[in-house]
């Protein structure tokens, strides 16, 4: 196994396979560091689970002094962190509540349709169906029907999507008393979304690199300055600083809810969303590959093919594009698509050092040795060389 991967928690790190320790640097398969970058084995759920990075970054925008905010001290201690389905904060934690009279089993199912339905202009049936598990996987392959670009969806994500996101959160924190409880009880820490495979949303790390980060910050005494005004925009979502290699924007958005219902304004808020197309450049599947280069030809620097939606701990099926342009199913959680290898013509004239190296070869076949060096011709079987 290559040095940095596997079962030691990586380069430099102590313990068996499954107790991890030492740096959050490699690969990590298992336990040790709780979900890794950039994929990582649960053994108890034998899947695994991949950091997709997405190909539209938004910049970081200092909060100005006159903007509303409020400052928070980086350390272990002042930290509330957070992941998996049954953590209150996850979009997927199931609490059936009311948006624009239509009822939502999660955040999640609500933010799934809105990015079909924006996207797309599709509105479908299934997602009036409340036995759905997964809405993640009904979205992507309508998406994937619709043949909306990647980097389209990733446009939507960082603008629309966070507008999307907390509209369903205010309505949430209004109707569930389990989710306000839970807000005010973490005081003044800062909620972290400490999940590897979203760096927007999330940390973009797990729970132990975030807690050693933030160890260092407090060494150094630092103090993160975040947005308080609801609701975040895409132009204010800028303002939300960078927390260890992610943005966090979920749990910046939990802490001004909390914020709110501290101060008695969480009834007064609400949140209208904006055209999609003030934000998000119509794009199709077809015109990305060609400019791509559905044949192999080298992407150009920046440019991403996959983008994984926020998703908690979802093991999903998804479509890449082939040289054909047809779409070829594939099992996330395998080491990925096959790639083209390209074979460069090696030069027949070996150098010394070669035939140092492998002395044996010469030696053990001295007629093919001496037909390199064009001193003899090899013949066909059962005939002697022909000497030149």
């Amino acid at each position: 196994m290559p040095r940095g991967m596997g079962g030691r928690g990586g380069r430099g790190g102590r313990g068996g396979r499954f107790r991890g320790g030492g740096a959050p640097r490699g690969i990590y398969y298992a336990g040790g560091m709780g979900l890794g970058i950039p994929g990582v084995h649960d053994p108890l759920i034998g899947r695994k689970f991949f950091k997709r990075p997405h190909s539209v970054r938004i910049p970081f925008k200092a909060v100005d002094d006159t903007m509303e905010h409020k400052l928070f001290p980086v350390t272990p201690s002042n930290l509330e962190c957070f992941h998996g389905f049954q953590s209150v904060f996850t979009t997927q934690h199931l609490y059936d509540f009311t948006v624009d009279g239509k009822t939502y089993r999660s955040v999640d199912h609500y933010y799934q349709r809105m990015k079909v339905e924006q996207l797309t202009g599709v509105a479908s049936e299934k997602f009036d169906d409340l036995s759905i598990k997964n809405y993640g996987n009904l979205a992507r392959e309508i998406i994937r029907l619709q043949n909306i670009s990647r980097k389209t969806v990733d446009q939507w994500r960082v603008s629309c999507g966070v507008e999307v996101l907390q509209k369903a959160l205010l309505e949430k924190v209004k109707a569930c008393q389990e989710l306000r409880d839970a807000l005010i009880k973490t005081g003044d820490k800062i909620i972290v979304h400490t999940f590897a495979n979203d760096d927007f949303f999330g940390s973009g790390v797990p729970y132990k690199y975030v807690k050693d980060w933030s160890s260092g910050m407090e060494q150094n005494k630092i103090q993160v300055k975040f947005p308080m005004s609801f609701p975040l925009t895409p132009e204010t979502v800028k303002h939300v600083p960078i927390f260890a290699k992610g943005r966090n924007v979920l749990g910046a958005i939990l802490m001004i809810l909390r914020e709110k219902i501290n101060t008695n304004q969480i009834n007064n808020l609400q949140v209208t969303l904006s055209p999609v197309s003030q934000y998000v450049t119509p794009e199709t599947q077809e015109r990305s590959n060609r400019s791509n280069g559905a044949a192999g030809a080298p992407k150009k620097p920046g440019e991403i093919d996959f983008t994984m939606d926020y998703e908690e701990l979802d093991s999903i099926t998804t479509s890449q594009p082939t040289a054909t342009g047809a779409a070829a199913p594939q099992q996330i959680g395998s080491v990925g698509p096959a790639k083209t290898a390209i074979v460069t013509a090696q030069p027949t004239t070996r150098s010394a050092a070669a035939t140092v190296a492998n002395p044996a070869a010469t030696v053990a076949n001295p007629a093919a040795a001496a037909a390199a060096a064009g001193k003899v011709k090899i013949a066909l079987p059962g005939k002697a060389p022909v000497k030149k």
